[in-house]
């Protein structure tokens, strides 16, 4: 593969198998590299996980789409109704407590008391 550089005294200088910002040019300057290539790091990301809410291994989005659908008709089969998933914000406690079948009110006695007891752990 060959790379093409930027000399000052010469111009243009193909170099072959060089893949690094500057190279020595033949005159004794620095040449420059034309263009560069941009890696987006994000998108080398992997973004295979475990993931609880489908109960298994995924391997991206569409795996855990495709899995949420198999687990969203295995339901509806099994219950004999249409089943509709909901997406919500884990932060949000009331829409959980919704899906959930338990009300605000039992949930806020629940962190009253985790209060407590973390305070009564910090004191002694």
């Amino acid at each position: 593969m060959k790379f093409s550089y930027r000399c000052p005294r010469c111009g243009e200088v193909e170099v072959e198998d060089v893949a690094q910002d500057t190279v020595q040019c033949r005159c004794g300057q620095t040449a420059k590299r034309n263009w560069s290539i941009r890696v987006d790091k994000a998108s080398l990301k992997s973004y295979a996980r475990w993931d609880p809410v489908v109960g298994r291994y995924v391997e991206n989005e569409g795996q855990f789409k495709s899995a949420l659908a198999e687990a969203q008709e295995r339901e509806s089969k099994k219950l004999g109704m249409d089943c509709v998933l909901a997406t919500c914000d884990s932060r949000d406690g009331e829409a959980l407590g919704e899906l959930h079948g338990w009300g605000s009110d039992a949930r806020e006695a629940d962190l009253e008391a985790t209060k407590r007891a973390n305070h009564d752990q910090a004191m002694a």
